[in-house]
This record gives structure tokens, C-alpha cells and sequence, in this order.
């Protein structure tokens, strides 16, 4: 999966934002083995990579930005996708 996360008030990206992601494997649960926490490049892309996942948890925060925590990315059978990612400021 890759994406960029972007500030709502002028839609650019947002370098260093952090990403906690868990995803959720077919019989498995969130194993630990999956987990991952990473930050945006400069340009405020990121790129994922696990198993297929039935679903994906995530926590996005950056200084100055509301964090969040979604269960928002369902991949539906591809193995491949982009999943962009909006936080609004504080």
C-alpha cells in the first residue's frame, strides 16, 4: 500500500508524519509480527508492505494536526493500493 498524508487546510503533504499500522490477517488476528510504525518521507509518501490483510488499523499524527485512528483501508482481494490520508490542524 502507498499514500501520502496531506494537511485539510491547503492540501500539501506532510513530511515525518507518524503511521502506526496493524493490520488484520484471515484467521491470525493483529500478530505482533505485523505491526509496523514509520514516518512519511519529505514529500509526505509512504509505502507499506504485509501479508494480505482483511483490514488495516491505523493511527496517523503529526505536530500541530489532530491525531487519528481509523479502521479505514480495505483492500477487498487486491494485492495492491493507494490509500491518501487527510489530518486536520489543531
Amino acid at each position: 500500500m502507498t499514500g501520502v498524508v496531506l494537511s485539510s487546510l491547503d492540501c500539501q503533504p506532510i513530511a515525518n508524519a507518524g503511521l502506526e499500522f496493524w493490520p488484520e490477517e484471515a484467521g491470525l488476528g493483529h500478530p505482533d509480527s505485523s505491526r509496523a510504525t514509520f514516518h512519511t518521507d519529505e514529500n509526505g509518501r509512504y509505502r507499506f508492505e504485509c501479508n494480505q490483510p482483511e483490514h488495516i488499523h491505523m493511527r496517523i499524527s503529526a505536530p500541530g494536526y489532530r491525531t487519528i485512528g481509523v479502521n479505514s483501508y480495505h483492500p477487498d482481494g487486491a494485492a495492491e493500493g493507494i490509500f491518501d490520508l487527510v489530518l486536520e490542524p489543531e
